[in-house]
């Protein structure tokens, strides 16, 4: 469990570093801040590709955790293969694998010691390289997009100005932006010291925590948790003219200092990769190889679960 929630919060970080910061961008090309909004609302229709993310965690330089994330995907094959590793500092690994295939959902893990299955689980592929927002009907659909579109424009504000375009090739145009501390909107620190500060409370009050002793990764937050802030953001990543984005890389430092007024430092980078569009073979799992249990479940819906992407 200790693994998972740790694989959680590499998976959260980089999300953050790469797609959050990416929606902060200012195109040098004509509408492209708005072509960007299109690509994280209305993301294209990809069904055969592979993604990669590798992302890491460091605490006062020092690397806690690092994983990686690849998924395989060929929709019109009904094919997906994903495959989640991760490693901590005392030496941890773990490791988890999906097979979608022959209408069976397939997964290993660490946990388990084995393979699971479901044989009738339905049709569910990553058939977009960003997670659409569909609900199946187009007028709540539109409103929701609208809504987002509009927060987005409100909360980057002036920020699209300090993302620079530093390669505008033929098929696509690549964007670097760092973001120093005092250009951190006020509405994330504020959010994220309330939000260690509650942390430290329930720490100070909680009959588990007075029963039980503080693991490394609570140490760590009890630590930032004065003048807790986002130290600085910097980016590199490429979007392609189609508005499907290619690869990005990104860091992001938070910083705080401990109830004796030592500094600390907390360290998220994540690096993301696309590739093999249109090209991707996904390779099945020989189910006759190897010995799985499949649970008795009910058979899944299709046309409902299609409906909301």
């Amino acid at each position: 469990m200790k693994n998972k929630k740790t694989m959680s919060l590499i998976g959260a970080g980089v999300g953050v570093c790469i797609l959050g910061t990416a929606a902060l961008a200012n195109y040098s090309t004509t509408n492209g801040y708005e072509a960007l909004k299109q690509t994280l609302l209305y993301p294209a229709d990809v069904p055969n590709y592979t993604m990669s993310i590798e992302g890491t965690m460091s605490y006062d330089g020092t690397e806690l955790a690092s994983g990686k994330y690849l998924l395989e995907t060929d929709a019109d094959s009904a094919l997906e293969h994903s495959k989640t590793e991760s490693t901590t500092v005392d030496g941890v690994n773990s490791l988890s694998e999906d097979w979608q295939q022959d209408g069976m959902n397939i997964w290993y893990n660490d946990y388990n010691e084995g393979y699971l299955g479901i044989r009738n689980a339905g049709d569910f592929f990553a058939s977009t390289l960003l997670p659409a927002v569909e609900t199946g009907d187009e007028k709540t659909d539109s409103k929701i997009k609208t809504f987002m579109s509009l927060l987005a424009d409100t909360f980057v504000g002036d920020l699209r100005n300090n993302f620079v375009c530093v390669d505008d090739g033929e098929d696509a145009a690549t964007y670097e932006v760092n973001l120093s501390s005092v250009q951190i909107p006020e509405l994330v620190n504020a959010g994220l010291g309330a939000m260690l500060s509650l942390q430290n409370y329930t720490y100070e009050t909680s009959e588990y925590y007075q029963d039980n002793e503080l693991t490394d990764t609570d140490v760590m937050v009890r630590s930032m948790a004065e003048d807790a802030r986002v130290e600085s953001i910097s980016a590199v990543f490429t979007i392609g003219h189609d508005n499907m984005i290619r690869n990005g890389e990104c860091s992001v430092v938070f910083a705080g200092e401990d109830e004796n007024g030592a500094s600390h430092s907390f360290t998220v980078n994540g690096k993301l990769s696309v590739t093999d569009i249109g090209t991707t073979e996904v390779q099945k799992l020989d189910i006759n190889s190897v010995d799985i249990e499949f649970l008795d479940v009910e058979p899944v819906d299709t046309e409902s679960t299609e409906a909301v992407g």
